[in-house]
């Protein structure tokens, strides 16, 4: 899991915050979706982070599946707010 990926993604999410008022319905429902796939994230990371510094192979393979799902669809956001401002 790494955590530049981690930041990229908070700070991506923190961009689009800013912008998603202006977003289609559609970008908002994704970002509704993508926003409640994050904070589940974040719950099930922090016990994880704090209880080893290890992660195992698999939980380790299952969250870096998921930050790069996270980072795709948060793209996909950013992508379409920056479309509709062109």
């Amino acid at each position: 899991m790494s955590d530049n990926l981690m930041q990229d993604i908070a700070r991506m999410r923190d961009e689009i915050k800013l912008h998603i008022h202006l977003g289609k319905a559609e970008t908002r429902d994704l970002f509704a979706e993508l926003e409640r796939k994050w904070e589940a994230l974040q719950h099930r990371l922090k016990p994880v982070k704090e209880a080893t510094r290890e992660a195992a192979a698999d939980v380790g393979q299952a969250m870096g599946t998921l930050l790069e799902e996270l980072y795709a669809g948060y793209k996909k956001v950013e992508q379409a707010l920056k479309s509709m401002r062109s």
